[in-house]
């Protein structure tokens, strides 16, 4: 039986991209502060199915819909933007997409995953470019062109901790960049974090937590 949690306010929304978020969706950050716009996938909400198969580190499943909200809204301002990579919660869940996007803080750019059904402005792919950095960002990296040039890094989800040798947190020779909730520390990831390291120039990192750099996830 799934409770409903008390999370706090309802600050955040499914927004419509072509009134909201047009120039992002054109590629351009725009005035958009890269400290105030995050990354995160694959969060799956009331998933004990997927919890358990992970080993998620939490006792039971609404613990774990408690940690990665209280996680979310602690790193997230409520003016932030969060391009969320695919699955929040599981197909057939009782609580769909908008439960919990009205419990989590910051305005939601939505890129579809295997997982999300009927939700609305969704969108698969789309490129980022900032300061000469551009990002190919898509849920399942196995829907990415397979030449995406040189300059180009791909940011996904999907694949969680499966493999963190061939899709760690950061794979330097094949330019990708995993923001699933497992290898993140479930908590999202500001483009500032990877901005503020040399991508090309890191060795294989597994996980979030092993950049040797801060984190800038503060609110």
């Amino acid at each position: 039986m799934i409770t409903k949690m008390d999370t706090g306010p309802k600050s955040s929304k499914l927004v419509t991209p072509k009134q909201d978020f047009g120039s992002l969706l054109r590629g351009e950050l725009g005035s958009i502060d890269p400290k105030r716009l995050f990354f995160i996938s694959d969060t799956h909400f009331d998933d004990d199915r997927k919890m358990q198969s992970r080993n998620r580190p939490f006792d039971d499943v609404e613990s774990m819909n408690r940690a990665i909200v209280k996680n979310w809204n602690e790193a997230v301002g409520e003016g932030d933007i969060v391009i969320f990579v695919g699955d929040m919660t599981y197909k057939g869940a009782d609580r769909d997409a908008a439960y919990w996007t009205e419990r989590l803080h910051g305005n939601i750019l939505f890129i579809k995953g295997n997982n999300d059904i009927g939700v609305e402005n969704a969108q698969p792919h789309f490129t980022l470019t900032f300061k000469g950095k551009k990002f190919y960002i898509v849920h399942d990296p196995d829907g990415a062109p397979q030449r995406l040039g040189n300059d180009t890094w791909l940011i996904h989800g999907h694949m969680h901790d499966k493999d963190l040798d061939d899709f760690p947190f950061v794979h330097v020779t094949k330019k990708r960049i995993n923001v699933s909730v497992e290898v993140l520390g479930y908590v999202p990831v500001s483009l500032d974090t990877l901005l503020s390291v040399e991508l090309q120039k890191l060795k294989h990192v597994k996980r979030l937590a092993d950049l040797s750099v801060p984190i800038a996830n503060a609110a």
